[in-house]
């Protein structure tokens, strides 16, 4: 089976701008950054996810940001629906409705507090398939799941199951991402889901990436990845030497809050983070302004 030409790129894990009381979408600062990440070159936009604040949100303000992005985005590149829930009937449910509502992909974490056995991940996925006909998109992040998905199970799950079309891969692993390209990369798409890594795994084979930090440098990743695919390598390293900073910075802290406090710096209403998280510390906020104004990025 070929695969899908629309993973490709930067995709930007957006955040969920929120009011003053930390819990309701705004929907004006979700149709701003839309149009400003899609502008500055993103090729694709994930909705809720980790990023988006899923596990924080009550289900009718998920389900209120996923309508507003489709909606706003019109069609003009392909949304994926984040689904951050362990629970098999929660995740299924948003599969259906992220369905409903026109979605492009849906992207399940792979279940997590029970600590699952691999053969009870494939299982959970199956399951999940079952309830969408939506491509299916695997999302293994390690470092928060305390899980991880290992790449012989991701070959088992293309194998069996043809909406399976794509992975995010956030372990730093560099020998498991190449592993992965290895045994899987002719099965689905492997997609770099970590800011720090994504370089080097563009050049491992990774056909794009899902990032945060897209969000506020949507430019400079679009311009780093096009130099990847254009082999100048120099150029792209440059870029990325250039955002080490501003990354250091706002992952410093757990994602999003300093990455909120970055779109606040560029004139974004993005709001507060969702408690339990708070707002970064000042520190964190003078590096990221500094790591800013090094990149020389305009304000909004």
């Amino acid at each position: 089976m070929a695969l899908d030409p629309r993973l490709h790129g930067i995709y930007c894990a957006l955040v969920t701008p929120l009011e003053s009381d930390g819990r309701t979408v705004n929907a004006d600062v979700v149709r701003q950054v839309i149009d400003y990440v899609v502008s500055g070159g993103c090729t694709g936009l994930v909705v809720l996810g980790g990023t988006g604040e899923y596990t924080a949100l009550a289900a009718y303000e998920r389900e209120r940001a996923v309508t507003l992005a489709l909606e706003h985005n019109q069609g003009r590149v392909p949304v994926v629906v984040g689904i951050v829930a362990p629970g098999l009937e929660d995740a299924r449910e948003m599969a259906r409705f992220a369905e409903r509502s026109g979605a492009d992909y849906v992207m399940p974490v792979t279940p997590y507090y029970v600590s699952p056995t691999q053969e009870g991940i494939a299982a959970w996925y199956h399951e999940f398939a079952a309830a969408t006909t939506l491509p299916v998109i695997l999302y293994n992040i390690p470092s928060r799941t305390k899980v991880n998905l290992l790449p012989e199970t991701v070959v088992q799950l293309a194998g069996d199951i043809d909406q399976i079309v794509g992975i995010k891969e956030c372990n730093t692993s560099l020998l498991q991402f190449s592993e992965l390209i290895q045994l899987a990369g002719e099965r689905l798409v492997v997609l770099s889901g970590e800011d720090h890594y994504a370089l080097p795994e563009f050049l491992a084979g990774a056909k794009g990436a899902i990032l945060a930090s897209a969000n506020t440098v949507p430019e400079h990743w679009a311009r780093l990845f096009n130099a990847v695919e254009a082999g100048d390598i120099a150029e792209a390293r440059r870029i990325n030497l250039a955002l080490t900073p501003f990354l250091n910075a706002i992952f410093s802290e757990c994602n999003p809050g300093p990455l909120k406090a970055s779109m606040r710096e560029l004139g974004f209403a993005v709001g507060p983070v969702a408690k339990p998280l708070l707002d970064p510390q000042d520190s964190v906020v003078t590096r990221i302004s500094g790591s800013l104004a090094a990149l020389e990025l305009a304000t909004v």
